[in-house]
């Protein structure tokens, strides 16, 4: 077995034992939340990297020359602008290159009347209305060539992006963040429906004036999109050469009480719970905004399986009120974009301090970096040496 290879077992290794909370882990680890932002600090326009894979690949393994680290939660498949422009979807985003930003178009590409349509036939939905009014250059006219053209970009897409896991294992000893095989599933269905289908806006109004039909719709959704954990006939255990097994991002909470999160999320939570118990398999949940409301949720999942990484929580109190979770995070944006690196080593030690004592904590920052205000160099690079040789 190779040096590198090694590493990459090491490695995946203490992000479980820090996730079991078994015994304290040989350090902390530290998971990257660098997002935009690596492309900007290797060089890179956010166009270049967006549009062209290989430009992104080179910009994380900048990343990784530059900044001790154990794992990365975004790896270039936020915005693959590289096929879905043959689609057309990449023109609802906003790209401001002279500032360093990015942001998307809160748009609705489903009515209100049709949600009926959406829960009878959810397939026939998405490719006959969904996918056209999404995806501009989608044409009766066109569809064969475009489809055509968009399969061939995603095959060049999918072996560049798999080469930049590659590429960390064999360079740097890095494990892949997840495990593909497991079934596991990055976005539940009330937030595609939030991104992609109807909007911040129309979401949060039809959760309040017809909940029903959006719990029937993510329902009809889930029914085609949701992996099967049922007949799952994998290895049960942690993946070695993955960070963790399985990623779940949540954004659509944001508009959310915790009643409403109940109705939408928790069914699915639960399911991922139960697969990870009963399979020994271990998630990071990434939760944007301020979840504390949720607290009696995140409670009620099985101990040693589950990071949660929020954004806007304090986390000496989450330690406390969650002692049967792993949290990640804590880093605050604002010192690291800041112009005092001892401050933001001493915060560094401090998170290290309070929340490692049982070796349940991933160091990372609080916020995704994104843009080029989000951090300076010099800063990151402090505090990750700091925390990689800190015990």
């Amino acid at each position: 077995m190779s040096n590198r290879t090694n590493e990459v077992k090491t490695r995946a290794e203490l992000f479980t034992t820090t996730i079991k909370k078994e015994r304290k882990p040989e350090r902390v680890p530290i998971l990257s939340n660098a997002w935009n932002w690596k492309f900007l600090d290797a060089g890179y326009t956010l166009s270049e990297t967006c549009y062209d894979i290989n430009k992104a690949k080179k910009a994380i393994r900048h990343y990784f020359q530059t900044y001790p680290t154990d794992a990365m939660f975004e790896l270039a498949n936020r915005n693959p602008f590289t096929f879905t422009q043959h689609f057309g979807s990449d023109t609802h985003y906003i790209i401001d290159d002279s500032k360093g930003a990015m942001n998307i178009k809160d748009e609705s590409f489903l009515e209100p009347e049709e949600y009926d349509e959406l829960i009878a036939d959810p397939m026939k939905f998405v490719w006959e209305k969904f996918l056209p009014r999404k995806c501009k250059k989608i044409t009766p006219e066109k569809n064969g060539k475009v489809y055509v053209e968009g399969m061939y970009a995603f095959i060049k897409y999918a072996m560049a992006y798999n080469g930049i896991g590659t590429m960390l294992a064999k360079e740097f000893g890095v494990p892949t963040p997840f495990d593909a095989e497991a079934p596991f599933y990055t976005l539940n269905a009330v937030d595609i429906m939030m991104d992609f289908m109807r909007g911040i806006r129309g979401l949060s109004m039809d959760m309040r004036r017809m909940p029903q039909k959006v719990k029937d719709a993510c329902d009809a959704l889930d029914s085609v999109y949701e992996p099967d954990m049922a007949t799952y006939k994998g290895p049960d255990g942690h993946n070695n050469t993955a960070a963790f097994d399985g990623s779940m991002v949540y954004i659509a909470h944001t508009i959310m009480s915790a009643k409403q999160f109940e109705m939408y999320y928790y069914p699915g939570l639960k399911k991922a719970a139960e697969f990870a118990q009963a399979h020994d398999k271990t998630v990071i949940l990434f939760v944007e905004g301020n979840s504390e409301r949720l607290y009696d949720f995140f409670a009620e999942l099985p101990k040693g399986h589950f990071l949660l990484q929020p954004e806007q929580n304090d986390l000496v109190r989450m330690k406390r009120e969650l002692p049967n979770i792993a949290i990640a995070g804590g880093m605050p944006a604002t010192l690291l974009g800041g112009n005092d690196k001892d401050a933001c080593v001493d915060y560094a030690k401090k998170l290290v301090d309070e929340l490692a004592y049982d070796g349940g904590y991933v160091f990372s920052s609080d916020k995704m970096l994104s843009y080029p205000t989000d951090c300076k160099r010099e800063n990151l690079k402090a505090v990750c040496d700091f925390v990689a040789e800190y015990r």
